[in-house]
């Protein structure tokens, strides 16, 4: 029997799937139902566009042309009208792919099969365990005294660390949901040659959250792993805790977050030069669309 999820993998998980995947899926819904004729509109208008290019424009339309521009109309239908294909190729694979690539590559390293918010979790556990013993070591003489300091700072320590984490993974859900809302009219987008670099942008988007995601879920289960296995879960139950043992701990917690904020930062990079280049792509777009209004004035 598999074990219950904790605080942060049930409520990371609830705004994934009920939230996020749920504003999408009523997105869709919409899309399907009020926005149909909006579709089959733009649609015929490219087959129209096409269909002239053909009689007035022969030297600069060729088969290979029109198969490219059919194609992606078909793409854009497919993706557009069913929404399990959109979720099966696009949703999916970007909300829960890098997860679980980065699970099976910590698996692979460490022969522990995990997640980022199970890992989270576990160091969230570990540390109330442990806050919980130094307390009841403090008890209420006056020696105790240094051990209620103790289990202040460390409260103070790993909670900042913990909330640190959590709020690394609530960006990315958001900025991915965010980026799956305008999926419809990216997608829609894809039609026309001026419009495209909407779809480029977004796509490029996309990639880089999804890169961000990649290094974000590897380090934390790499780094919850090292703290909460190999240090806090093997103190849980000791008889008494050792004050020096405690500033070991909290030095090792220091190190791996440092270590976590370096690979984020080496994300951050990453992903800000693909959005960069999303960000070219939707320029460029609006540079065309604005010729082509401009020649329509004339």
């Amino acid at each position: 029997m598999a074990d219950a999820p904790g605080f942060l993998e049930e409520n990371f998980v609830r705004v994934e799937e009920e939230i996020i995947f749920g504003v999408v899926l009523k997105v869709y819904e919409g899309l399907v139902h009020d926005w149909h004729t909006t579709l089959v509109y733009m649609s015929l208008i490219l087959i129209g566009w096409m269909a002239l290019e053909w009689l007035f424009l022969p030297s600069s339309t060729t088969i290979r042309s029109t198969v490219k521009k059919m194609l992606i109309l078909t793409i854009v239908w497919a993706f557009l009208k069913n929404f399990s294909t959109f979720a099966t190729f696009v949703y999916r694979p970007i909300v829960h792919g890098p997860k679980e690539l980065s699970a099976s590559i910590v698996s692979a390293l460490t022969g522990k099969e995990t997640n980022s918010y199970a890992s989270l979790d576990g160091l969230l556990d570990a540390a109330i365990a442990i806050v919980l013993q130094l307390l009841d070591q403090a008890g209420f003489s006056v020696e105790g005294i240094g051990f209620l300091a103790l289990a202040l700072f460390f409260a103070l320590f790993a909670g900042r660390a913990i909330a640190e984490a959590a709020g690394y993974i609530l960006i990315i859900i958001v900025v991915t949901g965010v980026l799956m809302f305008f999926a419809p009219i990216a997608i829609a987008f894809a039609m026309y040659d001026w419009s495209r670099g909407v779809t480029k942008a977004w796509f490029r988007a996309l990639v880089g959250v999804a890169f961000a995601q990649i290094f974000l879920h590897a380090a934390l289960v790499l780094m919850l792993g090292i703290i909460g296995d190999k240090v806090l879960s093997g103190a849980i139950g000791t008889e008494e805790l050792d004050a020096q043992w405690v500033f070991l701990s909290m030095l090792l917690m220091y190190l791996a977050f440092r270590v976590f904020r370096a690979a984020m930062g080496r994300a951050d990079a990453l992903s800000a030069g693909i959005m960069a280049e999303s960000s070219r792509d939707l320029k460029s777009s609006i540079a065309s669309l604005k010729q082509a209004v401009h020649r329509r004035k004339k």
